[in-house]
């Protein structure tokens, strides 16, 4: 094809799909299904997909051997985060180089650990079976006692210290040194900037020499915050833009409106004014045990 001419859908699949070694990856790595009371289902990765977790896992041996930062995928809402973080278990987990790591996702919410980990759970993909931590305890035996394998699902906040820690100021306690220790942190811009005395801390404490990998839709770029400092360089970017292209996503549009505010006809902008200068103290917090916890004597 001359430079400038247009694709169309079927010569991209001919070049870009029905190539011996991309279909045989496809078929084995990059199709997953089901198991419901439905019957199976089938899901096959979307270009995008199958291009950042092929360049994910190839991050990821390099920062087991290296600084433990993998990068951060940059995918938009709506793009299928949740399979790419499945597809990518699945992969590193067979990965020779890693020596069949442990593989910990890791979120901020409740109801999103539950969600992700459901998606894993009726997955056929995987050669065995996720868990799910639901306490601080079991986190910490987990972890401590295992040496090769598994997929964990557990909340950030289950790296936080025990009321004895923290009344004696000790750090989290180390629960491995291993380096093929992966964790995969969905949503990553909400947090794991507080590396001083935070659960992110906690968590370093506790791996010290794990891997992190970042998924998220919204990466941050603060003097305080940033995702690439806590995870590395970008691995793959799927914008809003190219989503919409692509069709996965719909298009968002703004319009912007001026709202007509007109006044009563019984006041003018000298009453407004006159309002707005008078102590609103009392309005704002009218009662004595409010004004209590604002300002304690």
């Amino acid at each position: 094809m001359e430079d400038g001419e247009a694709v169309t859908a079927l010569e991209t699949a001919l070049h870009g799909l029905y190539n011996q070694l991309r279909f045989l990856q496809l078929t084995r790595n990059f199709t997953a299904f089901d198991g419901g009371p439905e019957g199976l289902s089938k899901r096959i990765a979307k270009p995008h997909q199958y291009f950042a977790v092929t360049k994910a896992v190839g991050s990821t041996i390099q920062a087991v051997a290296s600084n433990g930062k993998a990068g951060v995928v940059w995918h938009t809402q709506g793009s299928g985060k949740s399979m790419e973080m499945e597809l990518y278990a699945n992969l590193v987990a067979r990965s020779p180089q890693l020596k069949n790591p442990t593989v910990v996702v890791i979120t901020d919410r409740n109801e999103l650990d539950g969600q992700l980990f459901e998606g894993f759970d009726r997955s056929l993909l995987l050669a065995e079976s996720p868990k799910q931590i639901r306490k601080r305890s079991e986190l910490r035996d987990e972890l401590s006692n295992r040496t090769t394998g598994g997929i964990y699902f557990t909340t950030l906040q289950k790296f936080g210290r025990s009321k004895s820690e923290k009344d004696a100021g000790a750090d989290h306690p180390l629960l491995s040194v291993r380096r093929n220790i992966i964790v995969v942190v969905d949503e990553a811009h909400r947090s794991h900037y507080d590396d001083l005395d935070g659960y992110a801390r906690h968590l370093r404490d506790a791996l010290p020499h794990a891997t992190l990998i970042a998924f998220t839709g919204t990466p941050i770029s603060f003097d305080d915050r940033n995702t690439q400092d806590v995870f590395g360089e970008y691995i793959d970017i799927y914008d809003l833009s190219r989503a919409v292209e692509d069709g996965a996503t719909v298009p968002v549009y703004f319009e912007p409106r001026l709202i007509k505010v007109g006044l009563a006809s019984d006041v003018t902008e000298e009453d407004l004014d006159k309002s707005a200068d008078e102590p609103r103290w009392a309005w704002t917090i009218p009662s004595r045990a409010r004004i209590e916890r604002v300002s304690p004597s």
